[in-house]
């Protein structure tokens, strides 16, 4: 019989491989026994509701550092004592933008700890930016610059050097443009989490900047899903595109033949980038004999040891300051270092699930309609699509 248990998401690998030594490891030190439940992200968030609700199965879960606020709103997670964070060394000893989702509504309690981090970045064929004349050094460092990248590697010859995903059932393009929102000092949505702000001028404008890089995707990637989109870069089809650090740990195990990777460049995304990532939460139906053993499971996976083990058997990037600080500056992820450095969450608020769920989809539906037409008014299709989206969550988030 287990002492208790502990549930993770499925990354692009099977997590139970990774974990599961990592247990051993634990329970031979602390004399304890760890059950593992392995979740996909597309089902977690359902086990998490059967978890809240029932007040049984695992007592600590990998959770979405997004997802932080609909779970708070649940007040079914355990609280971590002052001194139970002194046991992980500190709030000091972890990227500080990752503590941000971490606190309850009234910023006085701590509700999870920071364990890995995400963030986007840009991607690119180096030999194709060199046909084209472009200095990689300088061709991402602004949003400016970014779209003069496009346009010289369009004039060149390159029908189509961009993509990203219009797929409406994936969410990575309201991770990605909050770059160039935040990029031009807006945001979605209010600091109190009452109104969505993307009508506003500084997030119309980063938005409209955005949305201007159509004139470099091909038509069809309006009907490509998340995979398919990828594609047309791992093809070497189009020459920039802006995803999560995943194909760095593809590349590192060398999944890929090295011509294709001697060729790979890597930017941190202009403007300011998403920071992501996983938090541990412990659920309060944890029974109390088992609390020091589940307190020392939360200790152990966020040391910097574990959190670099976690970087070389899966790509995730630590939240430890200490294990970031470890990371060589010529290592392949020393692009992920500095994004994550840079970055910062979206707003801690209680309905950003539903506001995350809500602008995802418009914001696909902007892609589909601007590669459907000729010569579309960008500004145009924008308001069509996010006003009512707007109108209609602000209503909600008023009540």
């Amino acid at each position: 019989m287990s002492d208790f248990e502990i549930s993770v998401n499925n990354a692009y690998l099977d997590m139970a491989k990774v974990i599961q030594p990592l247990l051993r490891e634990f329970e031979e030190q602390h004399r304890a026994h760890v059950a593992l439940h392995v979740y996909d992200w597309a089902t977690a968030w359902t086990e998490f509701m059967k978890i809240g609700l029932y007040h049984h199965g695992p007592v600590i879960s990998q959770t979405g550092n997004s997802w932080m606020g609909s779970m708070i709103a649940q007040n079914s997670l355990r609280a971590f004592s002052p001194e139970e964070i002194a046991q992980l060394n500190g709030k000091q000893s972890f990227l500080a933008g990752s503590w941000e989702s971490c606190l309850d509504f009234d910023n006085k309690h701590i509700v999870a700890v920071p364990w890995v981090l995400d963030t986007y970045l840009v991607y690119y064929h180096r030999d194709m930016l060199e046909k084209a004349g472009i200095d990689e050094a300088s061709a991402f460092s602004t949003l400016e610059s970014f779209d003069a990248t496009l346009q010289k590697l369009q004039d060149k010859g390159q029908k189509y050097p961009f993509v990203v995903p219009a797929d409406v059932t994936s969410f990575s393009n309201i991770h990605t443009i909050a770059s160039w929102i935040w990029g031009q000092g807006g945001d979605f949505t209010d600091p109190e989490g009452t109104r969505v702000t993307l009508s506003q001028p500084q997030a119309r404008q980063g938005m409209k900047m955005y949305y201007d890089l159509y004139r470099f995707m091909p038509p069809k990637a309006k009907d490509m899903n998340v995979v398919e989109s990828w594609n047309l870069f791992l093809d070497r089809k189009i020459a920039v595109t802006v995803r999560t650090p995943e194909l760095l740990f593809r590349i590192k195990n060398q999944e890929f033949p090295a011509t294709f990777t001697s060729n790979v460049g890597t930017a941190v995304v202009p403007g300011v980038p998403l920071l992501g990532g996983s938090h541990l939460v412990i659920w309060n139906h944890l029974r109390p004999e088992a609390e020091e053993k589940a307190i020392d499971l939360v200790k152990f996976l966020t040391s910097a040891e574990i959190e670099l083990t976690l970087l070389e058997d899966v790509g995730y990037i630590p939240a430890s300051l200490r294990a970031l600080a470890r990371i060589p500056s010529d290592s392949i992820y020393a692009a992920a270092v500095q994004s994550v450095r840079k970055a910062r969450p979206f707003r801690h608020i209680r309905m950003w699930g539903l506001v995350e769920e809500k602008l995802a989809a418009g914001l696909s539906r902007i892609w589909q309609a601007l590669l459907s037409a000729p010569n579309p008014d960008v500004n145009q299709v924008i308001a069509d699509h996010l006003d009512p989206i707007e109108t209609s969550l602000n209503t909600t988030l008023a009540q």
